[in-house]
């Protein structure tokens, strides 16, 4: 008895050292609590002051360049800073090249720079490089593919360069950058010399011609095939004439029905406009109203007031002249057919 008494005691007070210790944790978990993180501090890093009036200038003679067509850009998709330095070198290569061209300093830094690089590709190529400026002012790679307009231009530059160097004496290298800066420059003797070292100028000079004609087959967007077509579509946008029929639809898509849409005496869009303009932005800024108000997409030397060429018949309207007759009445309406009428002998039959 005394043995089995010590066991149950002793169980006892294990089992309430237990409880109590599970008291305890709960306790001290209860009341332990989680302090707030501290928010983390902004940092605020001043910006240099050459860049904020560099990007002022930058955005300034972007706005410039963005008064002929509609605003399409937001303010975080602009990427003026480039195109800014493109038009600061047109500017400077400018003054070097038209101002004073026979001083000794105009003709060292022409010799030196651009036309020791260019040739005599280097008098065009401030307005070149003015419109290129003008170009990604209006479509930043942020928002437009450049690839194209890039490829085109490129190609442009090696065929003009190669031909001044082909018809500038073909100097090398060992004669001095004066002389290539009289010629093709350094990127004409690199493109085309070893070529009329080789085939002679006969086979240089078609192929340089050829790559000029291609470059402006890429820069403008046009098929070799649609030549005569784009042409047309040049001269009715700019002088209002009556643009070319739309394309008949592939054969493909003509089987398919197609959703019925308003017709247009101009057809779709991109078919009888011209699509170069359109890129420039100078053809885009009343699309999407005169879409709607069915008026034709007109350039902006060919609006009047109210944005059209010519407004329609409803914004002045003409009522016909008053004939003093009076409108004759409609015709009366069908009277109505009447009861059949009984058989009067059946009422004496009755």
């Amino acid at each position: 008895m005394a043995g089995g008494t010590k066991s149950t005691t002793r169980s006892r007070a294990s089992t309430s050292s237990r409880g109590n210790g599970t008291r305890g944790s709960s306790r001290t978990q209860a009341t332990t609590k989680k302090l707030p993180q501290a928010a983390p501090t902004p940092v605020f890093r001043e910006q240099n002051p050459l860049v904020t009036f560099w990007l002022a200038m930058a955005h300034g003679v972007g706005a410039m360049f963005r008064l002929l067509g509609k605003e399409t850009l937001e303010k975080d998709q602009r990427r003026d800073g480039f195109p800014f330095l493109l038009f600061l070198l047109a500017i400077a290569g400018g003054v070097v090249e038209w101002l004073n061209p026979t001083n000794s300093v105009s003709v060292a830094l022409d010799a030196y720079t651009f036309g020791g690089l260019f040739g005599r590709l280097a008098f065009a190529l401030p307005v070149i490089m003015i419109v290129f400026a003008g170009w990604l002012f209006r479509h930043p790679a942020s928002v437009h593919d450049n690839t194209r307009i890039g490829i085109g231009l490129g190609i442009l530059i090696v065929s003009i360069a190669s031909l001044c160097h082909v018809f500038g004496g073909r100097p090398s290298a060992a004669d001095g950058m004066p002389a290539l800066a009289a010629a093709g420059g350094v990127l004409g003797w690199v493109v085309i010399g070893w070529l009329v070292t080789i085939a002679t100028a006969w086979v240089a000079v078609p192929v340089a011609i050829v790559l000029l004609v291609l470059s402006l087959f890429i820069i403008t967007k046009t098929p070799p095939n649609k030549l005569g077509r784009r042409l047309h579509e040049l001269y009715a946008y700019l002088f209002g004439a009556p643009a070319p029929a739309a394309e008949p639809e592939a054969d493909a898509a003509a089987a398919e029905p197609a959703p019925r849409a308003r017709t247009s005496k101009r057809g779709k869009k991109g078919d009888t406009d011209f699509q170069l303009f359109d890129d420039l932005g100078f053809g885009d800024e009343q699309a999407g109203a005169d879409a709607e108000a069915g008026g034709d997409n007109v350039p902006w030397w060919r609006r009047n007031k109210s944005g059209r060429e010519e407004d329609p018949a409803y914004d002045s309207p003409v009522l016909p002249p008053a004939t003093g007759v009076a409108p004759t009445a409609p015709p009366a309406a069908a009277a109505a057919p009447a009861a059949p009428v009984g058989n009067p002998n059946a009422g004496a039959a009755a």
